[in-house]
């Protein structure tokens, strides 16, 4: 490796848990897995959106699950996770909470699909994009990442003046990230840093800013580090298995501010998606 490099990346390793699942395999009620229907208390509604589809649900995560494993952060463990997403245009995530004992969660079934009807919709019939995933029992993994060349994590060193020439060197470093990052490699994770596709500076967008590193100067230093507290809370890969296709062999990322996590608050938690 350039030596450029080595201690940025030996510093920048994380934690990281990796999702591993047995397709058609019912877990227990609570317990966490991919696709199905999640397991509600009465209090939380499955989302639906403006026409009235129901949001596709991806996941559901108890953190009691993970807390064996090594991780940067401290997290809550009486909390269930539930993933959402809306995948065609306008496009929406959202990620739904419980601390309710187990014994209060059940199955949630589909809600029924009411589709408001308008003139045009008659004359150009959407399609709906609704569909249950197959259902995948869950088990973990300890795995540790580094990040992907042209994140903000470089940028920052760079603009520091802690690693230099950057750019000069990433061509001779593309087998090695390559390796590292294989795109032909499918990667649910939770934590760590995210796989990139080919957006480099999700954080940047998340948090309101256009980063773009052929014009970044020192100036920029305050708003990369706003960008750096948002963190990875999970990555859902494209995977035919689980019928999840995200664009182009894209990626659907949530994330989540430091600090909002510390707090155990997972209200404010933000999709995105990356696809070629």
């Amino acid at each position: 490796m350039h030596p450029a490099y080595q201690k940025a990346n030996i510093d920048a390793i994380q934690p990281a848990v990796k999702i591993n699942y047995k397709l058609n395999e019912l877990p227990e009620i609570g317990c966490s897995k991919l696709g199905g229907c999640p397991d509600l208390p009465p209090n939380l509604n499955w989302p639906i959106d403006k026409k009235g589809i129901p949001y596709l649900f991806l996941a559901q995560i108890n953190l009691k699950e993970i807390q064996v494993y090594d991780l940067t952060y401290s997290i809550p463990g009486n909390t269930i996770l539930y993933f959402f997403a809306e995948l065609s245009a306008p496009y929406a995530f959202e990620v739904l909470f419980s601390k309710e004992k187990e014994e209060l969660m059940h199955p949630r079934p589909v809600p029924k699909i009411e589709e408001k009807k308008s003139f045009w919709s008659f004359l150009f019939k959407q399609p709906n994009y609704f569909k249950v995933y197959p259902t995948g029992a869950i088990s973990f993994e300890q795995t540790y990442t580094i990040p992907y060349y042209g994140t903000l994590y470089y940028d920052k060193l760079e603009l520091e003046e802690k690693l230099e020439q950057v750019e000069e060197v990433v061509t001779d470093e593309q087998i090695y990230f390559g390796a590292l990052f294989d795109e032909k490699a499918i990667q649910h994770h939770l934590f760590g840093n995210y796989q990139v596709v080919q957006n480099e500076r999700i954080e940047g967008q998340l948090e309101g800013y256009n980063l773009d590193f052929r014009t970044l100067k020192k100036e920029d230093l305050p708003a990369i580090e706003a960008s750096m507290n948002w963190i990875l809370l999970l990555q859902l890969d494209s995977d035919n298995a689980m019928e999840f296709y995200f664009g182009d062999a894209g990626k659907t990322y949530f994330f989540i501010k430091k600090q909002d996590l510390l707090k155990g608050d997972f209200s404010k938690v933000k999709g995105v998606w990356d696809t070629h």
